[in-house]
């Protein structure tokens, strides 16, 4: 008996949870597949999300708060939904979107008030666990210290059939048992692929005797992750990285010590393009010119849209010679291709790389690219220009501030 209140307790500890991803009009624009048992009428993208949830009216300005601090959030408990009881919480997700997590403690109530009700505690615990794991949208699994699958729920036997699969394999093959694997999470929850499925999986030992097993499934919500992060992370238009995104990698580059060169690429008389055949036939020029950067780009390079018709390449390398014959090789490849409608064009672009004195900063790398870029059409267009850095005491005494904004 003591077992079953030590596993019983374990379980009631979990987190389990469906959700929906609201954006910052309180629109609905993703949710789970299980949310809509809470809800009275079916859940439709674009729904104000107050329709569905009148207990958040009153708190939008908490809500607001939410999408500016990760840090924030907004718990509302024990609220009942149809013939339910959840608690929910409103967690940042990302600075356009927050994510409403409905934590169903159905069962939790009425298996503890069962409890306090009868008197033969040992059986009803251990028919109560049974409830309280049916009644999870996780799928958990409960394994004694020789593996043997003790408990497990109805989703666990409706996914996985009822031979319990060994989950350790599809952790790490050397794992050879639940203990090992339960060592290797050691507290943490890790994302495992399992067939066509994600899980958000999680061990925890249940003293000497028992570990519980709990897998979140989170195929959806890491599909709706991936595709929000690439919004955020890429230019819609050319598909290359977005200003911000790239400035966060090259900062990492510069604070692990990487060598690498800057290139600011702009195309030469852009406007004349525009002008003459329209915008539409502008931003197909500049699909096509941020295709060829890309492939021709190195594996571990990056390439960012500037802004408007300029771009921005960085080349982890510390070899500046061969630095510089990849930007003017990449220069005539760009002159001697034919684009769609226009034909030909010319690119002008500005060379620079790090330095390693303590006062160099993206901003001062790209000031110095800017600088030669700004010569490069200053000098007749169709070219490269370099610009070195500058000793180390000038660059410290420098004055000289760039934009770096999106």
């Amino acid at each position: 008996m003591k077992n079953i209140q030590i596993i019983l307790n374990a379980i009631l500890s979990k987190d389990i949870f469906d959700y929906i991803l609201i954006n910052k009009l309180f629109r609905v624009v993703g949710a789970s597949e299980g949310v809509e048992r809470f809800l009275d009428d079916p859940l439709v993208t674009g729904d104000d999300i107050f329709i569905h949830l009148p207990e958040l009216v009153g708190s939008e300005v908490e809500i607001e708060a939410v999408f500016e601090d990760r840090e924030v959030q907004l718990a509302l408990e024990t609220i009942r939904k149809k013939d339910h009881y959840v608690n929910l919480t409103v967690e940042h997700f990302d600075a356009d979107t927050a994510l409403i997590l409905f934590h169903n403690i159905t069962a939790i109530t009425l298996a503890r008030q069962g409890i306090l009700q009868k008197s033969n505690e040992a059986t009803l615990l251990h028919t109560m666990l049974q409830k309280i794991i049916d009644a999870q949208s996780a799928l958990l699994v409960v394994v004694d210290r020789e593996g043997k699958v003790e408990f497990a729920n109805q989703q666990f036997y409706r996914h996985f059939g009822e031979e319990a699969p060994e989950l350790y394999r599809f952790v790490d093959e050397e794992l050879s048992d639940y203990s090992a694997l339960c060592d290797y999470l050691d507290g943490r929850e890790m994302h495992v692929t399992i067939g066509d499925d994600t899980f958000l999986l999680q061990g925890t030992r249940v003293e000497a005797t028992h570990i519980l097993f709990t897998l979140a499934k989170v195929t959806r919500i890491v599909q709706e992750n991936h595709h929000l992060l690439e919004e955020i992370q890429y230019d819609p238009l050319t598909g290359t990285y977005r200003k911000k995104t790239f400035d966060a990698k090259v900062i990492e580059w510069l604070e692990n010590g990487d060598a690498f060169v800057l290139v600011v690429a702009d195309v030469d008389n852009f406007k004349r393009i525009n002008d003459t055949y329209g915008h539409a036939t502008g931003d197909r020029v500049l699909s096509e010119f941020a295709a060829l950067l890309k492939q021709k780009l190195p594996s571990d390079g990056l390439v960012a849209r500037w802004g408007g018709e300029e771009f921005i390449l960085a080349l982890r390398m510390d070899d500046h010679e061969t630095a510089q014959k990849y930007a003017d090789v990449l220069r005539q490849q760009i002159a001697s291709h034919t684009f769609s409608v226009v034909g030909s064009l010319t690119v002008s672009m500005g060379f620079t790389w790090r330095s390693f004195c303590h006062c160099e900063t993206l901003d001062t790398v790209l000031l110095r690219a800017d600088k030669a870029l700004y010569a490069a059409k200053k000098q007749g267009k169709n070219r490269v220009v370099i610009f070195p850095p500058p000793p180390c005491d000038e660059m410290c005494t420098s004055e000289d501030t760039v934009t770096t904004d999106d």
